[in-house]
């Protein structure tokens, strides 16, 4: 057998064309038939007593027909017996007919001689055909396959006003009940039962969806309980849905009646209203909710009030405290049932809720109660150095329209000046002052006044004298897909930064006209923000971004904005830097570079800088001579050292981004300079110094020749060796009384001293004898302490001069009388030691190693010049 598929549109057409020609115009149905219509009229053929019957529009032929009689549906999912008959006198085996479902063979089919038994099982439900074909004899039917009858879907019942119940529902899909009309509503409660369905007043049937109205006649408003029930059948089998309902919870209100609103103060309005009739004796009672809206000031929806009532007199009225004055509201009123849920705001939206009764009322303005609000570093420096002036933009965020409070809203800015007080009125949310100096520092107050009066309060912004530098934002990156904007910039060490964001603007140098925000970000040198976490809508086209930093006491730089002005897109190419310029030195080179707007939209993270020996125009191999990689990429700026003067390089850069690196910029020629030169002076100047050092090498000259003479002839007087005087020898009695210590001392190191002072001023060619007796003559009229044996220090006699006694010093003529004088020894006089030095002989050893004093017969004293020069600086040092 030839299997079938789907029959094709015009192949039915003709079949159903032939079956009309030859079927008579007087059939009827058989006999025991449960379904037979128009569309379903048998055709009956007789052969050997048994009857083959088709129906109209399935074929010309005769001698097939499809069992069971009747119309053919199925339930989904369960076996359904079908069977194909065949004439005998056609002349067929069944294996010659093909039998099929929904153009699919069955399979698994008894066959007999003019008999196929088969069994269909369908998982969907639907209608599908059953064809039973040889060549022209051709027999089909139709077949659904559905399911016993179904509930109604979406049943809702509202009782409108307490007046009326309405419900409506949708029939469910089901190929095995395909019409609507055995689907009966019925309602019942304690006073009424079994009320049909009254009308189909103000329902539409489309989509499959069916309603019902009960008026008063069958609808009792005060039973609390109801219940709604559906007698439904199909030929799977019959059914009775049962739906019941809180009959006061389902009540949906009319709008409230004559509401009216009247201001009892700025803030609060009285709102009234009439209870809709019959609902003024609701058991339940009602729901009533306020809500306001300002109808000249874009605000969001406000939720004044929910809350309960019931009463017999019909009219209730509530005070709604609203948030701003000058403002004219919209107040919305709307009811619902008591029985039913309303803790929350979003259960009014369930569809039983009343329409909302509006009214409007103008509430009276005032002064403002706020200023506007300001930043640590909204404002902006403009230096002028030459001056000494600074042109100072101070800036606030708008004043909201909320905050008004009354029309002809302006600020009042105050700043001092010259000792005097600035005022300036604006509408613009910045002013601008040009009075300012460097070394002074300023407080600036903003006031906010309207028609009825300014502000009770101000804000300042604080301009010191020692502010930290403004920081540069080179660029803001946006990320479209991540929907976040990216800044980055060079960080300070105990800076924290804020980030600005202006909706409208039309230069960097002018200040923000639109709305102004900002966010502290803290110690950081990149952050990313989002336009909600800087309050501004996402809807907002352009948006232009500054930035600040502060020191730890909250000075602040003031705002440095976009130098691209607007985010650019963030893209992954990986453009070249520019050279600008070289500036070379002897042994280093300042490298100027730049990138435009488009080529730091990638983040540059990094610039590295080679440079080549020689002018090499074409390339500058990566193994160069120098090479420094620096993370400031902002400063526009780099220096390369350690190069040799007088020498040619190259020079190349290149960036580092996020995405990697790009294309080494092209080579750069350069030559450092010669290395540095000594001073050169005025040839004038030059004779001026050499004759001054021919002069001074001259006196130096003379001067160390006179030294030097005097230094040998001073050594050579020293030397000399001293011949003591003979005298007689001192008496006992003649002893001195002791001295003090610091006395004696006092006197040996003033000997000390003066003799320094004679050996550098002595006169050139002068007798160093009579040097020596001018000396010693000026210490003879002095007291003089000197040690004796038993170390009991004396005091020598004074004497008018020195042939008197007094103290002399001999030069080498005198040694013959004298004696010899050891080296390093000075010889002093005086004749009170004369009567005591033959005593004295016997301990001269003994005194001489205690005390540098030598003792002779005729009086004269002999100091160890070389041991008294160290022990009296000790001395001295105490």
């Amino acid at each position: 057998m030839r299997p079938l598929s789907h029959t094709s549109l015009f192949e039915v057409f003709l079949l159903v064309m032939s079956a009309l020609h030859a079927l008579p115009l007087d059939t009827s149905c058989l006999e025991g038939e449960t379904s037979c219509n128009s569309t379903q009229q048998p055709w009956i053929s007789t052969t050997a007593g048994m009857a083959y019957e088709c129906y109209q529009g399935s074929s010309t032929a005769t001698g097939m027909v499809i069992l069971p009689f009747g119309e053919l549906t199925a339930e989904v999912g369960k076996p359904y017996d079908v069977t194909c008959l065949i004439d005998p006198e056609l002349g067929l085996q069944a294996e010659d007919v093909e039998f099929t479902f929904d153009g699919v063979p069955i399979p698994e089919t008894e066959i007999g001689d003019n008999r196929i038994e088969a069994t269909i099982t369908s998982e969907q439900q639907g209608q599908y055909n059953l064809v039973c074909k040889h060549d022209s004899n051709v027999c089909w039917r139709k077949l659904r396959t559905g399911y016993p009858p179904l509930d109604v879907e979406n049943l809702n019942c509202i009782s409108r006003n307490w007046q009326a119940l309405e419900c409506n529902w949708t029939i469910p899909e089901n190929a095995a009940h395909p019409s609507s009309e055995d689907y009966n509503p019925y309602l019942t409660d304690t006073d009424h039962y079994d009320e049909p369905c009254e009308q189909q007043l103000g329902c539409q049937s489309r989509d499959r969806q069916e309603c019902c109205l009960w008026t008063n006649a069958t609808y009792s408003p005060s039973a609390k309980h109801i219940q709604v029930y559906f007698v439904t059948k199909n030929p799977l089998g019959n059914a009775t849905f049962k739906h019941n309902f809180n009959n006061f919870a389902i009540v949906l209100p009319n709008p409230p009646e004559e509401v009216t609103a009247e201001e009892q103060t700025p803030l609060g309005i009285l709102v009234s209203w009439q209870t809709p009739f019959p609902l003024r004796k609701f058991p339940p009672g009602l729901v009533y909710r306020v809500d306001y809206r300002g109808l000249d000031v874009q605000t969001p929806p406000g939720l004044a009030e929910i809350g309960t009532y019931g009463n017999s007199s019909g009219r209730w009225e509530k005070e709604i405290a609203v948030r701003f004055p000058g403002i004219t509201y919209e107040f919305e009123l709307r009811l619902r049932s008591g029985d039913r849920s309303s803790s929350t705001p979003d259960q009014w939206e369930d569809g039983f809720s009343s329409a909302a009764a509006r009214v409007t009322l103008a509430t009276q303005p005032v002064a403002p109660w706020t200023t506007p609000e300001v930043g640590v570093g909204t404002f902006q420096v403009k230096r002028n150095e030459n001056l000494g002036v600074n042109k100072l933009v101070v800036a606030w965020r708008r004043l909201p329209r909320l905050l008004h409070n009354g029309p002809g809203l302006r600020y009042v800015v105050n700043c001092p000046c010259n000792n005097t007080i600035v005022n300036k009125t604006t509408q613009e949310p910045s002013a601008t002052f040009t009075c300012l100096f460097s070394d002074q520092s300023y407080r600036v107050t903003i006031r906010a006044q309207n028609d009825l009066g300014p502000s009770s309060t101000t804000s300042e912004v604080v301009v010191g004298t020692r502010l930290p530098a403004a920081p540069v934002l080179p660029v803001v990156v946006f990320h479209r897909g991540q929907g976040h904007y990216e800044l980055r910039w060079r960080k300070e060490e105990g800076l924290s930064y804020t980030v600005y964001t202006c909706t409208e603007q039309v230069l960097p140098e002018e200040p923000c006209q639109g709305d102004l925000s900002w966010k502290n970000v803290g110690k950081v040198w990149s952050v990313n923000v989002t336009l909600q976490e800087m309050n501004v809508s996402a809807a907002t086209s352009k948006v232009y971004f500054a930035l600040s930093a502060e020191t730890g006491d909250n000075a602040s730089s003031g705002m440095s904005w976009d130098r691209c002005v607007t985010p650019q897109d963030y893209n992954t190419q990986r453009t070249s830097p520019t050279v600008h310029a070289v500036d070379p030195k002897s042994n280093s080179v300042d490298v100027s570079w730049g990138i435009g707007c488009y080529g730091r939209a990638g983040v540059i993270e990094e610039l590295q800088a080679i440079c080549c020996h020689g002018y090499n125009t074409t390339q500058c191999p990566e193994d160069a001579t120098c090479r420094k990689n620096q993370t400031d990429v902002d400063s526009g700026l780099v220096v390369l050292g350690g190069l040799q003067p007088s020498t040619n390089y190259t020079v190349r850069l290149r960036l580092r981004y996020r995405s990697g690196l790009s294309e080494w910029s092209d080579p750069v020629p350069f030559t450092t300079e010669n290395p540095p030169e000594s001073p050169t002076l005025a040839p004038w100047l030059i004779a001026v110094i050499a004759s001054g050092s021919i002069v001074a090498l001259v006196v130096a000259a003379v001067g160390a020749s006179y030294v030097g003479r005097k230094i040998i002839d001073t050594h050579r007087i020293l030397s000399r060796p001293i011949v003591l005087p003979q005298g007689s020898e001192f008496q006992e009695e003649d002893k001195l009384k002791p001295q003090s210590f610091d006395y004696q001392w006092n006197n040996i190191t003033t000997i000390l001293r003066d003799l320094d002072e004679a050996n550098v001023k002595s006169r050139q060619e002068e007798d160093l004898s009579v040097i020596s007796k001018e000396i010693l003559s000026r210490f003879s009229k002095k007291e003089m302490d000197v040690f004796n044996n038993d170390e009991v220090p004396h005091r020598t006699g004074n004497a008018d001069n020195a042939n008197q006694g007094g103290l002399s010093a001999y030069g080498n003529q005198s040694a013959d009388n004298a004696g010899v004088i050891s080296p390093g020894y000075v010889l002093a006089h005086d004749p009170a030691f004369s009567q005591s030095a033959s005593s004295q002989a016997s301990h001269a050893e003994d005194e001489e190693t205690m005390y540098p004093v030598g003792v002779s017969s005729d009086g004269y004293v002999m100091i160890d010049y070389r041991n008294l020069s160290h022990e009296a600086t000790a001395f001295s040092n105490k």
